[in-house]
């Protein structure tokens, strides 16, 4: 007899239970509710705005080379061709063996429009489409 006791007991603290649970969850539904006020537009700052262009128009996919690299703080221009000096152009035209558009080396770096006209590669010229092609001598 015991054991029914104590299992009576034990239905009874579970019912009891139960009631509190439920009324708990009826508590923070209707706190839910109440809580449910018409949310206001934020309004970004500029910056902010700013920011979300600029993600966006990253994000974007244009089709073309694009000519811009973004390391997470700022932006820099990618060089089609990563050359620094005069020996790295002959290096570079040398591996083209068809030639390489003079337009696409024009801004490798300063100094390189002197470097293609000394002479060291040949230079054909179409004045029908006003292109440039660097060859290797």
């Amino acid at each position: 007899m015991a054991l029914q006791e104590q299992l009576d007991k034990f239905k009874k603290q579970q019912e009891k239970c139960q009631t509190i649970l439920a009324s708990i969850a009826a508590s923070n539904k209707a706190q839910l509710a109440n809580a449910r006020a018409p949310v206001l537009a934020v309004k970004f700052s500029k910056s902010t705005e700013w920011l979300q262009l600029v993600n966006s128009i990253r994000k974007t996919s244009t089709g073309v080379d694009q000519a811009l690299n973004y390391d997470g703080k700022g932006f820099s221009y990618k060089f089609k061709h990563d050359v620094k000096d005069r020996n790295q152009l002959l290096q570079l035209i040398r591996n083209f063996l068809d030639g390489i558009a003079v337009s696409d080396l024009m801004d490798a770096y300063p100094s390189v429009v002197e470097d293609l006209q000394l002479g060291r590669f040949g230079i054909l010229s179409n004045s029908d489409c006003k292109l440039e092609i660097a060859l290797p001598k």
